[in-house]
């Protein structure tokens, strides 16, 4: 059965964003976004969608980082927004309408741009567009975005991160346990920004049991149905004390239960998941199994009542640049393993 922690709040499920493809682009960046270059590509960068187009002008970084002065946004054929910073610029090169940077909520579509603040985090701009027109909401400044969405579809967006970069070097250097803690922030972004002590956004929500999403890994959270119920989960790598934990946030048709991904050592021999380096969902379908035995093997090797197809998804970790790792999933009641080397 599952390992069942805390209770936590009534929620069907996280949003997710879409969007068409501009029909009038010629060069297609992202399955959200196209991309048209209609100057120099030294000069400007022009990212759209069916509703705003936003154009990054006078590339000023010598060093290659994509780095715009000025935003011009622009709403049908008129220029509605024009900025240009004193002391930041654009990071245009990573701005992409995927779904870390373009939010579609009751209340409207909500954009999100970063600004450059090197060797801090950087700083986000939010805007709001509703109604055929666009406005500006505010900032956060600055933060290592971990978490952002629309998870209580309240149609405010939720952002959680760190104020500084909390690395494994500065974790290391510290006597605290809850060195990292002191820097985590929370904020709803509506037609204002605001900085909250709790939100229903599932980061805020971890925090308030003691977890907060790992600050070493670049994407702690991933999300998938990992109970094959029909319901998408949140599964994640957290921390409390110094202790890293593998997470389920388990979303059910009337609330939200937080599940520690162990099962005391059968199939999963760890409770200490600080060793993850790479953390994805595998999308069901997908054929899951063990490369290594007495000895290395493919697919092909793989008897088939060895092979594992499920009807929803699974999760995969192993460490960065070394071999060690696995798929996970629940099947039988109990969280599996299959050794990935």
């Amino acid at each position: 059965m599952k390992v069942t922690l805390l209770l936590l709040l009534s929620i069907l499920t996280l949003s997710s964003c879409s969007s068409k493809e501009h029909s009038n682009t010629e060069t297609v960046e992202h399955a959200d976004a196209a991309v048209s270059e209609s100057l120099p590509e030294n000069t400007i960068r022009t990212v759209m969608d069916e509703q705003v187009e936003f154009q990054f002008g006078e590339k000023t970084d010598p060093e290659e980082l994509g780095l715009y002065r000025s935003l011009s946004i622009i709403v049908g054929d008129s220029v509605v927004l024009t900025f240009r910073d004193e002391f930041y610029e654009f990071e245009g090169e990573r701005f992409k309408l995927d779904e870390t940077h373009k939010f579609n909520t009751r209340q409207g579509t909500f954009y999100r741009v970063e600004l450059n603040n090197r060797p801090e985090p950087p700083v986000h701009w939010f805007f709001q567009y509703s109604d055929n027109q666009i406005e500006y909401v505010g900032e956060i400044n600055p933060l290592d975005l971990k978490y952002i969405g629309d998870a209580d579809m309240d149609g405010k967006i939720e952002v959680s991160g760190y104020q500084d970069y909390c690395q494994e070097t500065y974790i290391g250097e510290s006597d605290k346990q809850d060195f990292c803690a002191e820097y985590f922030a929370s904020f709803e972004v509506s037609d204002t920004v605001e900085r909250v002590s709790y939100s229903y956004g599932v980061a805020s929500i971890l925090k308030e049991h003691g977890y907060l999403p790992s600050p070493v890994l670049e994407d702690p959270f991933v999300f998938g149905d990992f109970y094959g119920d029909g319901i998408q989960d949140t599964a994640l790598i957290a921390t409390i004390g110094d202790e890293h934990k593998l997470l389920v946030v388990d979303y059910q048709s009337d609330t939200a239960l937080i599940n520690i991904v162990e099962d005391g050592g059968e199939t999963i021999q760890t409770t200490d998941f600080s060793w993850v380096g790479v953390f994805k969902a595998i999308p069901a379908g997908d054929t899951l199994f063990s490369n290594y035995t007495d000895d290395w093997r493919s697919l092909s090797d793989v008897p088939e009542d060895e092979r594992v197809v499920l009807t929803y998804d699974a999760l995969f970790v192993h460490m960065a640049e070394a071999c060690g790792g696995g798929f996970i999933f629940w099947k039988d009641e109990k969280w599996n393993w299959l050794q990935q080397e």
